[in-house]
């Protein structure tokens, strides 16, 4: 019994050995050798062709989203860069201290408008705009006007309420010329 297996395995071994020509597994392995050169060259050649089709497509949509974007018209450029400057007369406030010495603000505001339609509504609400802020000056106290996040501050609240008063009008900013705590 032994013999028939030693038998079958050196018959395997030999045939295993010997190169077979025409056997299935050579000519497809040849195959695959010759084909693979024309197989890498189609799959470049696919891919460069998708990316430049992906790539069309991108840039035709871009170019679309370009043309029906909405472009500024001349008329909201004008509005948008027409800044007016509004010159407010000096004030002069006692400031809020809790010492029997007291302390005086002199401040020049200067308002700055986006559009002459906020000038002559400013006119007409000129002694309102006075009162507001000589009221809301009157309640600070000389720590409040410490350092430029103090002005910041007071520059900021000053804006918030010269707004509501002018709406639908909106004033830019309100600007500091000059300040003088003593």
């Amino acid at each position: 019994m032994e013999s028939n297996i030693e038998l079958k395995r050196n018959s395997m071994k030999e045939a295993s050995d010997k190169p077979v020509e025409n056997s299935p597994e050579v000519d497809s392995k040849n195959d695959a050798v010759i084909s693979q050169p024309k197989n890498k060259k189609k799959i470049t050649i696919f891919i460069s062709i998708a990316v430049l089709i992906i790539s069309s497509i991108g840039g035709f949509f871009w170019y679309k989203s370009k043309e029906n974007s909405v472009e500024p018209t001349p008329v909201a450029q004008k509005e948008v860069n027409e800044n007016i400057f509004y010159k407010l007369d000096d004030i002069i406030v006692n400031l809020n201290t809790s010492d029997a010495q007291s302390r005086f603000l002199k401040i020049g505001i200067t308002l700055q408008l986006n559009n002459k339609e906020t000038v002559v509504k400013l006119d007409n609400s000129l002694p309102i705009i006075k009162d507001l802020i000589q009221s809301y000056l009157r309640e600070l106290r000389p720590q409040d006007l410490n350092g430029s996040a103090g002005l910041y501050r007071i520059k900021d609240e000053l804006l918030l309420r010269l707004n509501e008063i002018m709406l639908p009008n909106k004033i830019v900013d309100v600007l500091f010329r000059d300040i003088l705590v003593q």
